[in-house]
């Protein structure tokens, strides 16, 4: 048979999980301690663009990388519990995010504005006139 005693079923590393996550509790609570790690810094970035008219994305993705590897820190270091990392992970990102967006400057959008890669000239949106085709159709167009 293949892999018999070379551990290919992968009760080897069975094992070593099992030794490695030892100390972390209940599966639920290491699953919910890895979601909220993640889901604070996701939260901070929604909170960002929703709320801030300054942010851009240099800003969001600079405060979730940001956001992320403090929380990893902050798991890896601390006592604090599982259920304060989307706060504290959600407060990081907004902070570091909104900071780097008024250090670049950006502004999403403005009224009238033509976003770069985008379809249409400066200005013209919502003045199309009609009928200047040469059909012969005067709607949208002055008469002199």
């Amino acid at each position: 048979m293949a892999g018999e005693g070379t551990g290919g079923d992968g009760g080897c590393e069975r094992i070593a999980i099992a030794i490695i996550a030892r100390g972390w509790g209940s599966v639920f609570t290491a699953g919910l301690t890895a979601a909220s790690i993640v889901y604070g810094p996701m939260l901070g970035a929604f909170i960002l663009g929703v709320l801030t008219t300054r942010a851009n994305s240099t800003g969001a993705i600079t405060g979730m990388s940001v956001a992320t590897i403090a929380m990893i820190v902050i798991w890896a270091t601390t006592g604090l519990a599982w259920t304060w990392y989307v706060l504290v992970g959600s407060a990081i990102c907004w902070t570091v995010g909104y900071l780097v967006s008024l250090a670049t400057s950006g502004t999403r959008g403005t009224p009238g504005t033509r976003t770069p890669g985008t379809r249409g000239t400066p200005g013209t949106i919502g003045t199309r006139t009609m009928g200047t085709s040469g059909t012969g159709g005067t709607m949208g167009t002055k008469r002199t």
